[in-house]
């Protein structure tokens, strides 16, 4: 897992399962030494340093060598890239979400704070989701891994 420039960042996006995404990253993280992790989310392993999306400017400021961010607990964009600035050169960046096939009709849980009046979560209908699971997809610096094959993880 190591950058193919000791300072570049890179991306890693687990497109799976949850619970797949999540025991991945933690198998994949164990595999960089001596780091300081971050997690953003609900749902990180039990002593992992975590926060939720809604606190990310608390960490503004801060650095990282691998920064989880769990989109199954929600995709706040703006958390993503206010965490995202936290990972230092060479860091790692590990972006948790369902398959890409899946994501735009994903009932994320943070939609609901972007509704205004009169429009409801079947307007939004995945249109932000659909946008990001195409950007992403064909984003030659991000590796799209699915979880569920073990052999396809970076050693």
């Amino acid at each position: 897992m190591t950058p193919a420039h000791p300072r570049h960042r890179r991306v890693w996006l687990l497109a799976g399962s949850a619970e797949a995404g999540r025991a991945a990253a933690v198998r994949m993280l164990a595999a960089i030494p001596a780091h300081r992790q971050l997690w953003v989310g609900n749902a990180a392993p039990a002593g992992a340093t975590r926060i939720e999306a809604a606190r990310a400017g608390t960490v503004l400021g801060g650095e990282f060598d691998a920064l989880v961010f769990d989109a199954w607990c929600g995709f706040d964009p703006d958390a993503l890239g206010a965490t995202a600035g936290t990972v230092r050169g060479g860091g790692h960046l590990l972006l948790l979400a369902p398959p890409l096939a899946d994501w735009p009709t994903f009932a994320d849980p943070d939609a609901e704070r972007v509704l205004v009046a009169p429009w409801t979560m079947a307007d939004l209908a995945g249109r932000f989701l659909r946008r990001a699971a195409r950007l992403t997809a064909a984003d030659p610096a991000m590796t799209v891994i699915d979880p569920e094959q073990s052999h396809a993880l970076p050693r």
